[in-house]
């Protein structure tokens, strides 16, 4: 990871909650209830966990124990349970948490070998045989997004975004166990405009053949060319 950019400003702009309203956004809450259950007691781990929106979402949705890690303390006092913490050796025992996620971290790392030592903490401190792992980062491989991301982010503010596929972070999860629950695009324009043309053509025109919901989003547009962000979920054995 980029040890030596600050993420002070960053994290200091982002709001209290997440807005809810990027496309991305709200399919990936569409997914997290498909596959979270409400139910008491549910103990939820961020890494990398920024000013801990999520982590309130978390509390908000399910009424979690919320904790969150991270290496910059500029919003630690608004973060339940914040431990101050490197994501590659979490100061946590094995097989704590119900949740553990996190979201627009992994990339940040350069190369697979971290990655791998990343995910394994991840793993690790999921719960054996019920544990929910899902990570939650940008496709910048053939991306229309690319240039934007490593001019406007990297080159003018000094971060550090690198390419990893999804077929990686599977690959990891795979290699400890995690059985893969759901891996998918989210938030990608085209079958989001596709959806809205075919319903205003079916209203005016009932008769036709209706079109399987999620179809357009799963097999005609379900291409990395301009694919936003991968959502991958999994179970620990």
């Amino acid at each position: 990871m980029n040890y030596n950019f600050d993420w002070t400003n960053h994290i200091s702009q982002l709001g209290e909650l997440p807005p809810l309203v990027a496309l991305w956004e709200r399919e990936l809450i569409n997914e997290l209830r498909r596959w979270i259950p409400a139910r008491n007691d549910l103990s939820v781990l961020e890494i990398g966990c920024s000013n801990g929106r999520w982590l309130r979402w978390f509390k908000q949705e399910y009424g979690a124990h919320t904790f969150g890690v991270d290496l910059n303390s500029v919003r630690a006092r608004i973060v339940e349970n914040f431990i101050m913490a490197d994501g590659l050796f979490l100061p946590v025992k094995n097989g704590t948490f119900d949740i553990v996620y996190s979201m627009g971290l992994i990339e940040h790392f350069c190369n697979s070998k971290i990655r791998h030592k990343l995910i394994s903490e991840h793993v690790r401190v999921a719960k054996p045989g019920s544990g929910i792992v899902w990570l939650e980062h940008p496709n910048l491989n053939f991306s229309l997004d690319w240039l934007y991301v490593k001019y406007w982010y990297d080159y003018r503010q000094g971060y550090r975004h690198y390419t990893i596929r999804d077929r990686e972070t599977k690959n990891h999860l795979k290699n400890f166990g995690v059985e893969i629950i759901s891996s998918r695009w989210i938030g990608w324009l085209p079958p989001r405009l596709a959806d809205i043309i075919f319903s205003k053509i079916q209203k005016h025109m009932p008769w036709l053949p209706k079109v399987p919901k999620g179809i357009l989003k799963r097999k005609l547009f379900d291409h990395p060319l301009t694919a936003d962000n991968f959502l991958i979920i999994g179970r620990r054995s």
